[in-house]
Parts: structure tokens; sequence; C-alpha cells
């Protein structure tokens, strides 16, 4: 926790998600590419069914496809994940394995309570207009 004060106060507060970007760079670029055309194309798939007007359930099926994820580069992926712990470990040691908890759980724990926030809204909202 002192380093993460001591950083603040040096660097200021965004100097905790220093890197996020270049770590995430291949993420992002799977992200912003594939994620859209498939919406896109689910969407249109529903909408030769369903005219222009689709039911909120066919947007919300499309939207699903938000949720795709790539597969790991080799093997499966416990595989992957196994070799790149032991990798981790031989590079930096056990301690290698919780560099950067701290500002990635500053990240996720927002964005865990803002999900559930909209999964909640979410349904609430299908439950008063379906009845279901």
């Amino acid at each position: 926790m002192d380093i993460m004060k001591q950083t603040v106060r040096n660097e200021g507060f965004f100097a905790l998600y220093k890197g996020i970007l270049l770590s995430k760079r291949p993420y992002f670029a799977f992200k912003l590419t594939t994620i859209p055309t498939a919406f896109e194309f689910s969407k249109r798939q529903f909408s030769q069914k369903y005219d222009a007007e689709l039911p909120v359930w066919a947007l919300l099926a499309s939207a699903s496809t938000g949720g795709l994820r790539a597969t790991p580069p080799s093997g499966t992926p416990v595989q992957y994940i196994a070799h790149e712990i032991k990798t981790i470990i031989q590079e930096s040691g056990v301690t290698g394995l919780f560099r950067g908890l701290s500002p990635s759980l500053l990240r996720s724990i927002p964005a865990a309570a803002s999900t559930f926030a909209a999964f909640e809204l979410t349904r609430e909202y299908l439950e008063k207009a379906t009845g279901v």
C-alpha cells in the first residue's frame, strides 16, 4: 500500500494505470475489430427475419457476441496458462505472479460493480417489459 501512496504522490493517480494500454494492445485490436463485426453480423441476421424493428431479446443476443474470446496461441487454454505461469516464475520468481495486482484490482472492482448494476437494471427492465 505504501508504494501505491508514493506513486500517487510522486506521479499522480493515473500513474497507477501506466503501461496498461501497451500490455492490452493485442486484446484491444481483437476487441475493436472482431467483436463489433460479430455484433453487426448477428444483428443483420436477425433483421432479415424480424425486419428493422428488432425485439429486445434479439438485440441482447446480438450484443452477447461481445462475450466471444480469442483462442490462446497454442494448445488448450490450460496448457497455455500453465506455460505462462511457468515462464513468469522462471523469469521473475513467485512474486512476479502478483506484479500489477493493485492497479488491476483498482480497475476490476469498479468494472465488476458496473457490470452487476447493468445486469440488474436490464433484468428489471425485461421483467417489466415482458412479464417473465
